[in-house]
C-alpha cells in the first residue's frame, strides 16, 4: 500500500505589543514538514536523527537511529536489503549478511539499526549519518524494490518522529522516544492543514490595531513578541 500526507505547521509573529501604539509586524509561516510511504510489509516505525542523551550504541555513543517494526505474522531478515539517504543511490549501504542472528525481525517485534556512519561496529551500523537538518531515508530489499522510506525536515534534539502507534498510517513527534518498544504518548500531526485567517493584512501600522485570529478547526496559535520564531512553548493567542 503506497501513502503519504504533509504535514503544515502555522505560526503568528507579532513583533510588538498589540494594544500599544506602535508598529505591528504580523507574519504567517508555512512549513512542509514530513511525508511517509509504506507497502504493508517492514515499516520505518520511529527515528531520532538527533540523539545526546536519549539512549546509546553497544559502544556507549549516542548515535541517531531508525527502528523498524515487523507487523507480520513471519519473521523477517533484513540481511541483504539497503538503507540509503539519497534515492539516486538505493544501494548506498547494504545489510550485512555475515550473521542472521543480527538482521532477523520476528513476528510483530522490532529491530534497532544505528544510523552512525560506522558500519565497522557491526551490522546494525550504517554507513551513513541521519541530518538533524532534514533529508530522506528509505529501505529496499534485495531486489531493489523499495519496502519503506521518509522524508523527514528539520528535526529536534533527543525527540523522535515515528507512527503514533505500531503500523499506523498517522504521525507524531515523542518527547520520549521509544526504541524498541511500542509509540506512545505522541503529539499527533494532522494530515489537514489547519487554515488561520486574520481581520487585517500584514505590514506595519502606526495606530493600534485590534487583530482577530481565528483557525479552520480551532487549532491553538503561538506568537512572540520579540521577532523569534514561535514554538508551542511561546505565547498562546485566546
Amino acid at each position: 500500500m503506497q501513502g503519504g500526507f504533509f504535514v503544515i505547521f502555522i505560526f503568528h509573529q507579532i513583533s510588538k505589543t498589540l494594544q500599544m501604539k506602535k508598529k505591528v509586524l504580523f507574519t504567517f509561516i508555512l512549513f512542509n514538514i514530513i511525508s511517509f510511504t509504506g507497502n504493508g510489509q517492514i515499516v520505518i516505525n520511529e527515528i531520532l536523527a538527533s540523539n545526546s542523551k536519549v539512549n546509546a550504541d553497544g559502544f556507549g555513543e549516542h548515535d541517531d537511529w531508525v527502528e523498524f517494526y515487523n507487523p507480520t505474522d513471519d519473521s523477517i531478515q533484513l540481511g541483504g536489503m539497503f538503507l540509503t539517504d539519497n534515492k539516486d543511490e538505493i544501494t548506498k549501504h547494504e545489510i550485512g549478511t555475515k550473521s542472521g542472528y543480527w538482521t532477523q525481525i520476528p513476528p510483530k517485534s522490532y529491530i534497532l539499526f544505528w544510523i552512525d556512519g560506522d558500519p565497522e561496529q557491526g551490522q546494525r551500523h550504517a554507513s551513513f549519518k541521519l541530518n538533524k537538518k532534514g533529508g530522506y531515508l528509505g529501505l529496499y530489499d534485495q531486489n531493489l524494490k523499495l519496502i519503506d522510506e521518509i522524508n523527514y525536515s528539520k528535526q529536534t534534539d533527543n525527540v523522535s518522529f515515528g507512527r503514533n502507534k505500531d503500523n499506523s498510517q498517522q504521525y507524531a513527534f515523542f518527547k520520549k522516544p521509544t526504541p524498541n518498544l511500542p509509540n506512545v504518548n505522541g503529539r499527533i500531526l494532522n494530515k489537514k492543514a489547519s487554515l488561520v485567517s486574520c481581520n487585517i493584512s500584514s505590514g506595519f501600522y502606526n495606530e493600534t490595531q485590534n487583530i482577530i485570529l481565528k483557525s479552520s478547526d480551532d487549532a491553538p496559535i503561538y506568537y512572540t513578541l520579540d521577532g523569534s520564531e514561535p514554538s508551542t512553548k511561546s505565547f498562546r493567542y485566546r
